[in-house]
């Protein structure tokens, strides 16, 4: 009940909780999007390899194969689709993870309608510009080797990340000519 087989593109929401499914998929159907569900990572897993989504949803806490044990057989199926993880028991470990292993997003339960909307729509635009970027650079190429293929995208990235560090700048309220607070901004 609730799936929808799509091959060009679909979302997937990833929960144990048949509650939480069943209201967020009804949030995710609001913003004029399908989507296909599952109860744990492995259901998932088996899912992403049979269809193409242009995000996933994924609870962090489930049985058996876990919302961030997925995310890594995510990855290694495939490079570039949004996951969004969501958790009622966030901590800095599994954020730090999160963003690892290459989350779009780390949400706290319950999330409401417009961050998720918000979130959605940013992942589905990233997701289909990058798409879009991958096709000009394999058309394009450069000296007989393809610009955009996996392995290359790999490489850079990885390359990108051993230069990775992270660079904290000051909030400015204007008015008092004072700080607020600290942005932290990655760089490469």
């Amino acid at each position: 009940a609730g799936r929808w087989r799509t091959r060009r593109s679909g979302r997937l929401l990833v929960d144990d909780d048949p509650a939480i499914r069943r209201d967020y998929t009804k949030m995710i159907r609001s913003f004029g999007y399908q989507a296909e569900t599952a109860v744990d990572g492995q259901e998932a897993f088996d899912l992403l390899t049979g269809s193409r989504f242009d995000v996933i949803v994924s609870d962090v806490g489930m049985p058996n194969v876990g919302g961030l044990a997925f995310l890594q057989m995510v990855r290694t199926y495939d490079l570039d689709v949004p996951v969004v993880l969501i958790t009622g028991a966030p901590d800095l470990n599994s954020a730090i993870e999160a963003v690892e292993e290459g989350a779009f997003s780390y949400l706290m339960k319950p999330v409401h309608l417009d961050k998720l909307e918000s979130v959605l729509g940013r992942a589905i635009g990233m997701h289909q510009i990058g798409k879009l970027k991958r096709e000009l650079l394999d058309l394009v190429g450069s000296a007989g080797k393809q610009l955009g293929d996996r392995a290359s995208l790999e490489a850079r990235f990885t390359n990108a990340l051993k230069e990775l560090w992270i660079a904290y700048q000051p909030i400015v309220r204007w008015p008092e000519r004072a700080v607020f607070a600290y942005e932290a901004l990655a760089r490469s």
